[in-house]
């Protein structure tokens, strides 16, 4: 009994994502139902390091090419959003739009992770922030640089592997990402 306890706390241990967000009380009136041209750009860092193509892991949790779906269709079916284009001129809106993820790992905790062969798992931390700032291109009025932030812990370790069918950490990041753009949106006007 006391065996199938620590491994019941393993899988669970080794296989958890938190995420937090702050919201914003703040609503806006003046990105509803237009169109809205949006350039996206993506800064990945580890550890302070700035990479320029990013590690890609096969579970989704880092994943540039993801990251950058799951942006664009939560601005698509947005309800604040009637119609979204990329890098378009036709569009009287225009969203510039910064995401920025920063990793940090603890160096001696994935060398022991390493050494046991993930037995004892090794967690990283993101903290996900992104900017935006809306323009009127009939106007020329901008807004101010709206950024909303976000947290995430993810745990790395064999069980993971085993366990997937009842957890995946990839989609609190996906809940994440959701949540902090519909905050960043609400928090838009000029």
């Amino acid at each position: 009994m006391n065996f199938i306890s620590i491994i019941a706390l393993l899988f669970f241990i080794t296989n958890c994502s938190t995420i937090s967000y702050e919201n914003s009380p703040k609503l806006s009136n003046n990105l509803n139902k237009s169109t809205v041209s949006i350039h996206i750009g993506y800064l990945y860092y580890m550890d302070g390091e700035l990479f320029d193509h990013p590690i890609q892991i096969s579970d989704g949790i880092i994943d540039v090419r993801n990251d950058f779906q799951l942006i664009m269709e939560n601005l698509k079916y947005n309800n604040k959003l009637s119609y979204v284009e990329i890098d378009s001129s036709k569009s009287q809106n225009e969203l510039e739009i910064n995401v920025i993820f920063k990793n940090k790992m603890n160096f001696l905790q994935g060398i022991l992770s390493g050494l046991t062969l993930t037995l004892i798992p090794s967690y990283y931390d993101t903290d996900l922030e992104i900017q935006a700032i809306l323009y009127n291109r009939n106007s020329g009025k901008k807004s101010k640089k709206a950024i909303t932030n976000g947290k995430m812990r993810t745990y790395v370790g064999i069980f993971p592997l085993f366990s997937r069918i009842f957890s995946d950490s990839s989609k609190n990041r996906e809940i994440l990402i959701k949540n902090l753009l519909d905050n960043l949106l609400s928090d838009l006007e000029i």
